[in-house]
């Protein structure tokens, strides 16, 4: 079994942000293109979050024994090294 490691700043009752590291290719995701399921609070978490990396196409689950939480102080240390998603618009004519 691997284990997954995940980065959060925590309020007094919410998770305000959230990264998970994807055990295959080792590529860092914020929470919401990651998981499977909306992280909300602690308990989302302890109780498995289940996630498919947007990268390598890994199915994986984080479940209480195979977590590393790293509580952070900082929006800026959640994020960090964290892949985002890019976007890019054409227009119909040009599909073909």
């Amino acid at each position: 079994m691997y284990g997954v490691n995940i980065r959060v700043e925590y309020e007094p009752t919410r998770i305000r942000h959230c990264a998970i590291q994807c055990p295959c290719c080792k590529k860092w995701f914020n929470d919401y293109d990651i998981s499977l399921y909306p992280i909300g609070c602690e308990y989302d978490i302890i109780s498995g979050v289940k996630c498919k990396c947007p990268y390598c196409n890994e199915n994986f689950e984080a479940i209480k024994e195979t977590i590393n939480i790293e509580e952070c102080g900082s929006v800026a240390e959640v994020h960090k090294d964290t892949m985002v998603k890019k976007v890019t618009w054409v227009e119909e004519r040009d599909k073909e």
